[in-house]
């Protein structure tokens, strides 16, 4: 669990996904909880394809890819590249398994900045 905090706004960041999971603002709660009765997701970053293909399937260049709906970054740990009091910044690279599903080399970062 990564935590930013500016004095006024803190946040609770999982590397997991890089899913923010908490929101505090002046000691009140402002975010969905994830109750696993309705839906255990909080906010997750849907990479590199929001909602889903047809059948699941795409083809590039004649070769035919599986990817999960939402992509494969919600279900993958973040590198936490840097933290400091009120920022951190994530990143994901392309691995032998997301190279099955998603043929192209990346750097995927994510930066959480609170500004108040």
């Amino acid at each position: 669990m990564v935590t930013i905090d500016n004095g006024t706004i803190k946040v609770e960041i999982i590397k997991k996904g890089a899913e923010i999971r908490r929101v505090n603002v002046n000691g009140e709660e402002r975010f969905w909880n994830g109750d696993p009765e309705f839906w255990d997701g909080v906010a997750p970053v849907l990479f590199p394809n929001c909602g889903g293909m047809r059948d699941d399937k795409y083809t590039i260049g004649g070769v035919e890819y599986t990817i999960p709906k939402h992509g494969f970054a919600k279900n993958m740990d973040f590198e936490v590249e840097s933290v400091s009091g009120n920022s951190a910044t994530f990143l994901l690279t392309d691995t032998e398994d997301t190279l099955k599903c998603y043929p192209w080399h990346f750097e995927f970062r994510i930066k959480y900045t609170l500004v108040a």
